[in-house]
């Protein structure tokens, strides 16, 4: 069995420059965000299914380097709620890691884990592409046979909600 030792925060802080450069003016604050949550999850502050992860911090910071808006505190609230409070099962415990990782942000608790309750992903379907949050599918071309059957298959779900109404 081979154990290896976490990483400090300045190497945290150091690998996170290294791999994200358009990051290293915010690495010390993101760092201290992710220790903050491990040391509360470690101090049963915060409870939940799993243990905060380097892979979560990673997942993070890679998505904040593909906004253009990373300085913007709303923004990063925004892509840490998705990337550490996603997974928690139980609403009141995925509220409580929001409204810390707001407290660490420097937000509003209040606004902050209210924009959580409401958000929903945007959801626009046309007729060549889906979009549902930030994901954009564009829509396959079906062989005539195909379409066909589609349509049949949707008209009998019809048919079926029409009778159960």
């Amino acid at each position: 069995k081979v154990q290896v030792v976490a990483p400090s925060q300045g190497e945290l802080q150091q690998i996170l420059a290294a791999r994200f450069p358009s990051l290293a003016r915010e690495c010390s604050t993101l760092v201290n965000l992710f220790v903050s949550l491990v040391q509360a999850q470690q101090a049963r502050q915060l409870a939940h299914v799993r243990e905060f992860s380097l892979r979560d911090l990673i997942k993070w910071c890679t998505r904040l380097a593909q906004l253009q808006c990373h300085q913007q505190r709303d923004a990063v609230f925004r892509e840490a709620f998705d990337c550490f409070c996603a997974f928690v099962p139980r609403p009141d415990q995925r509220w409580a890691v929001a409204a810390h990782v707001a407290r660490v942000l420097g937000l509003s608790e209040p606004p902050a884990v209210s924009f959580c309750r409401a958000d929903k992903p945007v959801y626009v379907d046309t007729a060549t592409n889906v979009q549902v949050g930030r994901i954009l599918l564009p829509r396959l071309t079906l062989l005539p046979g195909r379409q066909l059957l589609l349509q049949q298959q949707q008209h009998q779900e019809e048919q079926q909600q029409q009778q159960q109404q």
